[in-house]
């Protein structure tokens, strides 16, 4: 019966077309999901509660994704040396590391901003570049779309729990000591999930060295895939902010971890409905129709709330922020994969390639976040000013979708790209 369920399961999330290999990775994610997603929506409202300033959180978020970029070009010779499995439980004791010190600061956390985003942005170095090349290797060209939206399923079910949990827990026991259990408790979680991490089947791959040179030349002469890390770079430029700061105005105005938490509730229950719609209809020949559908209901919306912003509009703009992104989110990282795919010469290279993609990426991201932080701070950290800010990112996706349409167009350039697996 339990076999049975669990096919009946995968067809329902358009699953069926995925190995083993796949569903156990999918489990180890999970688990990762579930750490991270403890703590992270309140890392945020942590230090807002210390500072009252929204600085200090854009300044940790950047630091997160520049470190994960740096770091990532360490990582990548990790990679090509020891067993993928291997360098995810380094990135995982590298948050047990950040939890530690949230609780060990405790109080004073926001004074040491530099330290926690810098440990976040290692840690996230090790373990995404390792679930990067994992996926790229239990996935291929045919399923990826599916694949990448049974991942954010489960991570959006993730959402829906944990938060709401966690806002209750840190209401419930209040203060200092509600953040030190969440933290505590992620804590314990991460140490179980990295038992399966090291578990994981080792993908093929090389023990040549790291040649980053080598990766970027590779880059600059195949179109395909500098294309595809244009549209990653893009992408970013609305993605970092959006990850925080429709939750940051809400706790601006409602003062209440609780609330964040429903927040978050609601958005993640609308994800999930978003990526059954992915897993079941999105493909690589209509990625840029979902695209450009996604982009312009996202900034209609933004268009609205600079007009009428309250608790109730940010709550809404979350939820439709929730259901529509990841239209734009998966079909770039799908489309950056496919691109590394279609040339048999990037295998050897992939650490490196993804390397470059999260520079891209939190290259667009920090810009974006840095949009923010000026307007706030010309305008006196007035909210409707900030609402203008949304907009502005928000236009910033009609460079993704061309950045990203282009890519396709030259995927199909390259002789049989679409057989290899």
């Amino acid at each position: 019966m339990a076999v049975a369920l669990s096919r009946r399961i995968r067809t329902a999330v358009g699953g069926d077309a995925l190995g083993g290999t796949y569903y156990r990775l999918l489990t180890v994610h999970t688990g990762f999901t579930v750490f991270t997603t403890l703590p992270s929506v309140f890392i945020n409202t942590f230090l807002m509660s210390q500072t009252s300033d929204m600085n200090v959180v854009m300044v940790y978020n950047c630091l997160s994704f520049y470190g994960t970029a740096v770091g990532m070009f360490f990582s990548a010779a990790a990679v090509h040396r020891f067993h993928s499995g291997v360098v995810s439980v380094l990135g995982i004791l590298g948050y047990n590391l950040l939890y530690f010190e949230l609780i060990l600061f405790n109080a004073q956390a926001a004074q040491y901003v530099f330290l926690l985003g810098i440990t976040n942005g290692l840690a996230g170095a090790f373990y995404w570049i390792s679930y990067n090349q994992l996926f790229t290797e239990f996935t291929n060209l045919n399923n990826r779309d599916s694949g990448l939206a049974i991942v954010s399923i489960m991570s959006a079910i993730v959402n829906v729990i944990i938060p709401l949990i966690a806002g209750t827990v840190i209401s419930w026991v209040g203060g200092l000591a509600g953040y030190n259990v969440i933290f505590g408790l992620a804590f314990v979680i991460a140490l179980i999930t990295a038992v399966g991490a090291i578990r994981l089947p080792k993908p093929k791959t090389n023990t040549f060295g790291v040649h980053h040179k080598q990766a970027f030349q590779f880059a600059f002469q195949h179109k395909a895939i500098l294309w595809g890390l244009i549209s990653e770079g893009c992408k970013g430029l609305r993605e970092g902010a959006f990850c925080f700061i429709l939750s940051i105005l809400l706790y601006r105005l409602v003062k209440s971890e609780m609330l964040v938490g429903f927040n978050t509730f609601l958005s993640s229950a609308a994800s999930i409905v978003s990526f059954l719609i992915i897993s079941k209809r999105i493909q690589g020949h209509n990625r840029i129709k979902f695209m450009e559908v996604a982009v312009f209901s996202l900034l209609a919306f933004a268009v609205v709330s600079v007009f009428v912003i309250n608790p109730v509009i940010l709550i809404l703009f979350t939820v439709v922020n929730a259901f529509f992104s990841g239209f734009i989110v998966n079909s770039a990282f799908s489309t950056f994969l496919d691109a590394i795919q279609a040339f048999p010469d990037s295998n050897n290279l992939r650490p490196e390639l993804f390397a470059q993609n999260e520079l891209y990426l939190a290259t667009g991201r920090c810009f974006g976040i840095f949009v923010i932080m000026l307007i706030d701070h010309f305008s006196n950290s007035d909210v409707t000013m900030q609402a203008v800010s949304l907009v502005i990112l928000t236009l910033t996706q009609i460079a993704t979708v061309f950045a990203c349409k282009h890519t396709m167009r030259l995927i199909k350039q390259v002789p049989d790209a679409r057989c290899r697996q």
